[in-house]
């Protein structure tokens, strides 16, 4: 498979949807018409895994993208590798398309994220520089490349997957298998046996260690917050930002608008009285993963920020019901932010205290600081408070479905802590 042949099958969501209301393949027709010249099934792969995607759509667009990237990249595969439906696939097979997924061809990988597809004379085409995977530089080694004004050299031969990934592929085509097997169109799963015997999959002993900020790192974050927001007002909203996510565990989705995935209109706004209080405690409504709302407990040591967040709107005082406004709004225009948006707010803090910490001389903790994302503030803070909080107060408020999620992800993988006394062990 020394050259990529083929092209991308199924668009964004909103596109997407629109080409199945007009029945027609949209700008993939050429593709699937080509592969269905040599296998006849091809077509009614395409409309099965149509019909899947369409389904799976109305829980989210995050849920779609997650599908479409597997089943397509699955297609284009099985057509042009095998050159089979596939129905027609053997475990040899699917051993085969796992292989490829380990270490895929170069021709397959790209070196940047490009549209699927393009505007060619008024209409959507496919993009001839998309590619299946995507070599993703670490986004610490880009951030030090750009600042020393150097190019990144990229060896796509270097190339390969991670365990969470593999087992995202094997999830998505086993849920894809049922549902072909439901719809009578498949007679058998393979998947989860070639997933029992595959050489790629580790078995992890313990649970992985979630990343998560030292206190060193975290305390500089906190404090570059605070200076950044006491020198320039418009800062006020990083602090607040950044307090909220690491303190009640948020995630940055559950502080953003959040839009219907079929028609496009808000379902969900995070506004002030989402803040609750009862009996003297105080409350903060989510609406979370899984499309579920539930509060989080908001310790004493938060109000304060809220305040100082509040008087810089020029509203005084604790939230009260009724309040409208977003929890955290657009500087120009109405409205709240989006999660691209507020993810922009903390990377801006995060740039910020990397800087600081250099200039401090604490270069090995800034440049980790450099891959930080902003769900580490979440594993920051459910980290810190694990020892000080009864395990089921602690699983609740992370709105995990069980105490054995919390005690796999933030007990048992305290890696951090068992190194420091491993390393004092004498010869």
């Amino acid at each position: 498979m020394d050259t990529f042949e083929a092209g991308p099958l199924f668009d964004s969501l909103q596109n997407f949807r629109e080409d199945v209301k007009e029945g027609g393949l949209g700008p993939n027709a050429d593709l699937v018409e080509r592969f269905a010249r040599v296998i006849p099934e091809v077509r009614q792969d395409f409309e099965q895994a149509t019909r899947f995607l369409l389904l799976y759509s109305r829980k989210s667009e995050a849920t779609f993208n997650r599908f479409r990237n597997e089943i397509e990249r699955f297609l284009i595969w099985s057509w042009s590798s095998p050159g089979k439906s596939v129905i027609q696939l053997k475990r040899a097979d699917i051993e085969n398309y796992i292989n490829l997924c380990w270490s895929p061809p170069p021709a397959w990988i790209n070196t940047q994220v490009v549209p699927r597809f393009v505007l060619v004379n008024g209409r959507r085409s496919a993009n001839r520089d998309w590619r299946p995977f995507t070599f993703k530089v670490p986004k610490g080694q880009r951030k030090m490349a750009y600042e020393r004004g150097q190019d990144i050299n990229i060896d796509v031969k270097q190339y390969q997957i991670g365990q969470s990934t593999l087992l995202s592929i094997f999830t998505a085509l086993n849920v894809f298998f049922k549902d072909l097997l439901l719809e009578e169109y498949a007679e058998t799963n393979l998947i989860p046996i070639t997933k029992k015997r595959c050489p790629y999959l580790i078995k992890q002993a313990g649970a992985v260690e979630v990343q998560r900020f030292s206190e060193l790192q975290w305390n500089f974050i906190l404090e570059t917050a605070t200076i950044m927001a006491n020198s320039d007002p418009k800062f006020e909203r990083h602090l607040f930002l950044i307090a909220l996510l690491k303190t009640l565990y948020l995630r940055i989705s559950e502080l953003a608008i959040r839009l219907s995935p079929v028609t496009g209109d808000p379902e969900w706004i995070p506004v002030m009285e989402h803040f609750w209080t009862k009996d003297g405690y105080w409350y903060l409504k989510v609406f979370g993963k899984g499309r579920k709302a539930s509060s989080v407990t908001v310790p004493d040591t938060l109000l304060p920020y809220i305040k100082r967040y509040r008087e810089h709107l020029n509203v005084f005082g604790l939230p009260a019901q009724g309040e409208k406004m977003p929890i955290i709004g657009k500087i120009k225009g109405k409205g709240a932010m989006t999660a691209r948006q507020l993810t922009r707010l903390v990377q801006e803090v995060f740039d910020t205290a990397v800087k600081r910490m250099q200039d401090e001389g604490f270069f090995d903790e800034a440049n980790d600081l450099r891959n930080a994302t902003t769900h580490w503030l979440r594993h920051t803070g459910a980290s810190q408070d694990i020892d000080s909080r009864p395990l089921k107060h602690l699983a609740d408020d992370l709105r995990h479905a069980s105490m054995g999620t919390t005690d796999k992800i933030y007990i048992q993988s305290d890696l951090r802590e068992r190194s420091e006394s491993g390393k004092r062990r004498k010869v």
